[in-house]
């Protein structure tokens, strides 16, 4: 009797397993440049609010629209071909971050670019962010914030003896936090215009993301 038991045990959790397995099987699609994508280095993905996927890679842009792909490059008004960060803001606009020659701001017809010359406080952009009317830039080194009605440029104050290497932002109670590479964690103070430090506990962070109350952190080598 026990043998038997046993037995229908172990099935149930074969099939148990087997199903798990089988409804956790998803169907995926290789696309690559033998599909019309501009690069195979890709670098940033963005889904927007109308469903459309934009890949940012090493060598352009790249539009998939109903399984149709458009490329952006230089020549159509990219500030520069390769692309780190996209996001979309209030208005429904995009913004292409590239390492660099600066940010490209994208209304659906036509590109603006904003660098160093025009307020940018560096053109190697490795993150960009999204909060209310404001888009955070976050560079090699420093921080800028662009307002997506007016487009004026601010650069927060800190302590320009560190070397901002911003890897990541994320909101918390309606403040904005920018986590770095080896300079730690800072908080945007908006009054003051100015970025105030908290912690270095963490070092070496690649980017940062939170998940109701929890901040999911990664790390260079880990």
């Amino acid at each position: 009797m026990l043998y038997f038991i046993k037995n229908k045990l172990v099935l149930f959790v074969y099939l148990l397993c087997s199903q798990l397995a089988f409804t956790q099987s998803y169907p995926s699609k290789n696309i690559t440049t033998l599909n019309g994508l501009s690069s195979n280095s890709i670098y940033s993905i963005k889904k927007d609010s109308r469903g459309i996927l934009w890949v940012g890679t090493g060598a352009g842009v790249s539009k998939i629209e109903n399984k149709k792909i458009t490329n952006f490059y230089e020549e159509d008004g990219l500030a520069f071909n390769n692309c780190w960060a996209i996001e979309e803001d209030s208005n429904h606009n995009l913004w292409f971050g590239s390492y660099g020659g600066g940010l490209t701001f994208y209304d659906g017809n036509n590109f603006s670019i904003y660098n160093t010359s025009n307020g940018l406080i560096n053109n190697y952009v490795r993150k960009i962010f999204h909060y209310n009317e404001e888009v955070f830039i976050g560079t090699e080194n420093g921080l800028s914030i662009i307002n997506v009605n007016s487009k004026k440029i601010t650069n927060p104050v800190y302590n320009k003896d560190l070397n901002l290497q911003v890897m990541g932002f994320f909101e918390f109670k309606k403040n904005i936090y920018v986590q770095t590479y080896r300079s730690g964690l800072w908080k945007y103070d908006e009054v003051k215009n100015q970025l105030v430090f908290l912690n270095d506990k963490y070092n070496s962070v690649f980017s940062t993301f939170t998940h109701n109350d929890n901040i999911l952190v990664s790390f260079d080598g880990l």
